[in-house]
């Protein structure tokens, strides 16, 4: 009986440690996370907005819309950040691959300028295009998908040549502490 008891003691103890032990663990890990923030944000990341370029490709008279969200993870070694664009609005449907072309070349220029290596570039399977890059703490990624059907519901129909559409555009990244 005494040695159930001494047992009983023992392995509570053993419990009540292993429980502090979680605590200090999970209390260091929580005091250590970083807090996401344009300090940790590329520059390419914190300045990227396909406005400029959307806006020269809308047809004049029509309605536009769309939005822009954002969220970061945050962690003890990193932080993932994402954000993403979904203009919609009223194109010439010839000018759909002017608008690709574009959008690209806009990447490509706001990346340089932010000073950012380009590290890999592909194709999409849809047509679209996605570029890898590297800059100081950070490495991400931005996919733009090709202009498709817009989810404007219109009461008269456009006239011939016109077309609604709507452009997927997605930033990851993850900056990584020093």
């Amino acid at each position: 009986m005494k040695l159930v008891r001494v047992l009983g003691f023992g392995f509570g103890s053993l419990c009540l440690l292993a429980l502090a032990a979680l605590l200090v663990w999970a209390e260091w890990t929580n005091s250590h996370r970083i807090v996401p923030g344009p300090q940790n944000q590329s520059s390419f990341l914190k300045s990227y907005d396909p406005e400029q370029v959307i806006k020269t490709f809308r047809y004049p008279g029509e309605g536009s819309g769309g939005g822009h969200n954002s969220g970061a993870s945050s962690g003890v070694g990193s932080v993932h950040h994402t954000a993403g664009f979904d203009p919609y609005f009223t194109i010439q449907s010839s000018r759909k691959p002017d608008l690709l072309t574009a959008l690209n070349e806009d990447v490509l220029r706001r990346l340089a300028l932010a000073d950012a290596r380009l590290v890999r570039k592909s194709v999409e399977s849809d047509g679209g295009f996605r570029y890898e890059y590297a800059s100081g703490n950070s490495v991400g990624s931005i996919s733009v998908h090709p202009p498709s059907s817009g989810i404007v519901h219109r009461n008269m129909p456009l006239p011939a040549g016109l077309e609604d559409i709507t452009v997927d555009i997605q930033l990851e990244e993850t900056w990584t502490r020093p």
